[in-house]
């Protein structure tokens, strides 16, 4: 066990750096016109977006980012469960060593072939026992031991998450557990900041105060009737989300909840967002915003996803400041790229053993 856990680590670090490396590549690097970009997880280009202002710009050159942020974090989040799994399995080998002492776990049946009873029990009680002047009593002794492993010291950049094992904290709902950025999904593959990013003598500077950048609409709307409704199936932003998504929409769609066959769409998880004509509202001194407002006018017009407000029975749309802001042609370009990475899980995760025959699998009956 201690040693395929060993092996586990060194194995972890070992990907964690080589799957890093791409997402910093397509994250940060130079593109193909050689400028250098500071994309998220998302797909937004940071220099434009503030969310903070629910103002979102989403960049074709940023798609590569996506896509790979997209499987490091997914990858990340299943090698913590892995870890905390491996973690609790320590104190079960602890138990083992206590009893191997007591001479509790040696029964009959366990004698190997050729070795008795007492030599086998001598050479566990010899090994744990060595283990414990090791000083490797207590997990966290062990685990700092998983940390000096070669490949886990390369591994000195604070944005890539330096590998501090005895630190993982079980309890946290969060990938980097605070301090500590063991799993974590890394600066590279995070949401823009607060206030977007601005580059200053060659570095990129990140912009996180909030009083600089306060919450508040750019456009009015000319009326609430004005505009196009746009429906569309919003599968959340986690690889396997679109699973659960349409088995709900399909499920009301062909009525098998009980409501009746054909309608009920308004009920599903599909999200509207209403394309509306907007004016100015005025122009503050951001140095982007008579670009942006130059873009609402050029790119098919404003796209408004709004945000309810759970517990609160009165909202006024217009001055909902959580509503997220899109102009059309990077919502549509934005919905492409989810579609196809979503598609792309429900073929190889779900069609798969559908349509596919193989020499162990043949296609069911009920599937289409």
């Amino acid at each position: 066990y201690l040693r395929w856990f060993e092996e586990w680590a060194e194995d972890f670090c070992r990907k964690k750096k080589h799957k890093l490396k791409d997402a910093i590549q397509k994250c940060r690097k130079k593109d193909n016109s050689s400028e250098e970009r500071y994309c998220d997880l998302n797909g937004y280009d940071c220099e434009k977006t503030k969310r903070g202002r629910n103002k979102y710009r989403w960049d074709h050159k940023c798609t590569g980012c996506f896509r790979s942020c997209s499987h490091f974090v997914n990858w990340i989040d299943n090698q913590k469960q892995q870890f905390l799994k491996q973690k609790e399995q320590f104190d079960e080998q602890k138990k083992k060593y206590i009893n191997v002492i007591n001479g509790a776990s040696v029964s009959r049946s366990r004698k190997r072939r050729g070795t008795t009873t007492t030599n086998y029990d001598g050479y566990e009680s010899k090994f744990y026992d060595k283990l414990k002047d090791t000083n490797y009593k207590n997990v966290e002794n062990f685990l700092k031991k998983l940390n000096d492993e070669d490949v886990c010291k390369k591994i000195t950049d604070e944005k890539e998450g330096t590998i501090h094992f005895e630190k993982v904290n079980s309890a946290s709902s969060t990938s980097g557990d605070g301090s500590n950025k063991t799993f974590d999904h890394t600066e590279y593959c995070q949401a823009c900041p607060w206030c977007g990013v601005k580059k200053q003598n060659g570095t990129w500077k990140r912009k996180e105060d909030m009083d600089k950048c306060q919450p508040k609409n750019l456009y009015k709307p000319e009326s609430d009737d004005v505009g196009t409704l746009i429906n569309f199936l919003y599968s959340g932003d986690e690889e396997t989300e679109i699973e659960k998504k349409l088995k709900e929409f399909c499920k009301i769609q062909n009525g098998s909840d009980g409501s009746g066959g054909g309608g009920g769409g308004g009920n599903s998880d599909s999200q509207d967002l209403a394309d509306e004509r907007y004016k100015s509202k005025g122009v503050d001194d951001e140095d982007d915003d008579l670009e942006y407002e130059n873009e609402v006018k050029s790119s098919g017009g404003l796209c408004i996803l709004k945000k309810e407000k759970k517990g609160v029975e009165e909202t006024n749309p217009q001055n909902n400041h959580a509503d997220i802001q899109k102009t059309f042609n990077p919502f549509f370009y934005y919905w492409v790229v989810h579609m196809l990475k979503d598609s792309i899980h429900w073929r190889t995760k779900r069609l798969k053993s559908c349509i596919s025959n193989g020499t162990t699998m043949k296609c069911r009956n009920g599937c289409h």
